[in-house]
C-alpha cells in the first residue's frame, strides 16, 4: 500500500494479511476430560479447493500426503503475480495470473487481462470470491478489489493414528470502496466440516492482523472494525452460521507527505 499523494491499493497487502490473519492452535485446549494425554492435532493450511480426505484415507496415509502436498502448494506463493513496486517484496508471487475476469475492453489492451480501465471496480461479493477460489489462491479483480482464501484442516490423532477430521475456510476480501483513504478487509468463515472423533470445542483460533509495511514509513494508519480480540473456538465460529468480521485501515489526509 502506498500512502501520501498516491492512491490506496490492496493487491500487495492482502496476501500478507491473509497469511497472518489466522493462527490455528496446534493442540486442542479444553477442560473436557475426554481429551486424553495422547490426543494431538496436525494442522494443514491449504487452498480452499483442496479435497476433504476420508478417515480411511487418513488412516492409510494417502490423505495425509494429499494435505501435505496441498499445504506446500499454498506456501509456494501468496502475492498476486501482477503486483509491482514495494508490495511485490512482501512474499513470493503465485505462479499463475490472478486476474481472470473476461470483461476487457479496448482501453484495457496492453494491461493485465481482466482489469477494468479507466475506472477500476471497487467491490467484490463473497460469492464472487468463492467462485474464483475454485482454481486459484488470489483473485485480483482490480487494484481496488482483491480476494484470497485459505482452508484450515485439522487431523485429530491418537496413538493408534487419525481418529477424526475438521476443517473450515477463511475468505478475505480487500477493497477501497470509495475515493477516500480507507482500505476495508472483509473476513468470512465458512464451509465448516466435522467428521468422526473430534474435540472442536478446544480447537482455538487466534486472530493476528497487522500491516507489516507502510510507505512512506512516517504515515500513520488508524485501524478500526470488529475483529475478535481473543481466540475463538471452531465451535464458536461455526455456531455463528457463517462468521463475518471487518478490519479497516484509514490514513488521515496528507499523512506521509514529505517523508
Amino acid at each position: 500500500m502506498r500512502l501520501g499523494k498516491a492512491r490506496l491499493r490492496v493487491g500487495g497487502v492482502l496476501a500478507v494479511m491473509a497469511l497472518g490473519a489466522l493462527a490455528p492452535a496446534q493442540q486442542a485446549a479444553s477442560a473436557d476430560d475426554s481429551i486424553t494425554p495422547d490426543q494431538s492435532v496436525a494442522t494443514f493450511v491449504t487452498p480452499v479447493s483442496a479435497r476433504t480426505p476420508s478417515l480411511e484415507d487418513l488412516k492409510r496415509g494417502r490423505g495425509m500426503k494429499e494435505l501435505e502436498a496441498a499445504a506446500r502448494e499454498m506456501g509456494s506463493g501468496r502475492v498476486p503475480q501482477e503486483t509491482v513496486g514495494p508490495a511485490a517484496a512482501y512474499a513470493a508471487k503465485v505462479n499463475s495470473p490472478s486476474v481472470t475476469s473476461s470483461q476487457v475492453g479496448k482501453a484495457g489492451q496492453g494491461f493485465a487481462v481482466g482489469a477494468s480501465y479507466p475506472d477500476p471496480v471497487r467491490a467484490m461479493s463473497l460469492d464472487e470470491c468463492k467462485s474464483k477460489m475454485v482454481d486459484g489462491v488470489v483473485y485480483l479483480k482490480s487494484r481496488f478489489a482483491v480476494c484470497t482464501a485459505v482452508k484450515v484442516n485439522m487431523v485429530w490423532l491418537k496413538k493408534r493414528g487419525p481418529v477424526g477430521f475438521s476443517s473450515f475456510s477463511m475468505y478475505l476480501r480487500g477493497s477501497v470502496p470509495a475515493r477516500d483513504r480507507m482500505i476495508v478487509f472483509d473476513y468470512d468463515f465458512a464451509d465448516f466440516v466435522r467428521k468422526d472423533t473430534t474435540e472442536t470445542v478446544g480447537q482455538m483460533e487466534t486472530f493476528k492482523y497487522d500491516m507489516p509495511r507502510v510507505e512512506p514509513a512516517g504515515a500513520k494508519v488508524i485501524t478500526g472494525g470488529n475483529m475478535p480480540q481473543m481466540p475463538m473456538s471452531f465451535d464458536q465460529l461455526a455456531g455463528m452460521g457463517g462468521a463475518y468480521f471487518r478490519h479497516t485501515l484509514t490514513v488521515p489526509p496528507r499523512a506521509g507527505e514529505g517523508t
